[in-house]
């Protein structure tokens, strides 16, 4: 999942520090909301929503990291990989904004072509 924005890969990265010492037993959203000092809504939203780092353990209701994704629950991989992923969001955003300028100009001119 790509990461839109600074806020974010913050805020995941804070949660990959406080998942990790917490190994296969995982932890529960509440005790990380206390932990990162994030709402627990958005803990929740953010482990669902990054589901190549966090998993659900069994039943309950403890998230830990995701070991059999991409990443292997590796602490750096991930980190790498939310930093990437937030950098790949403000290419992505410059060329479209570059984009819509170049149309703009182009617009502009054709109306005044036509005045």
């Amino acid at each position: 999942m790509l990461i839109t924005n600074r806020k974010e890969a913050d805020d995941v990265l804070a949660l990959v520090h406080a998942v990790a010492p917490s190994g296969r037993s995982g932890i529960e959203p509440g005790t990380l909301a206390h932990r990162v000092f994030i709402e627990s809504n958005r803990v929740e939203k953010l482990l669902r929503r990054h589901a190549d780092y966090f998993v659900r353990v069994g039943d309950a209701r403890k998230f830990a990291l995701n070991r059999f994704g991409e990443f292997n629950g590796s602490v750096k991989r991930i980190i790498a990989d939310v930093e990437q992923s937030y950098k790949r969001s403000e290419r992505n955003r410059s060329v479209s904004l570059v984009l819509m300028i170049s149309v703009m100009v182009v617009l502009s001119g054709v109306i005044a072509l036509q005045l």
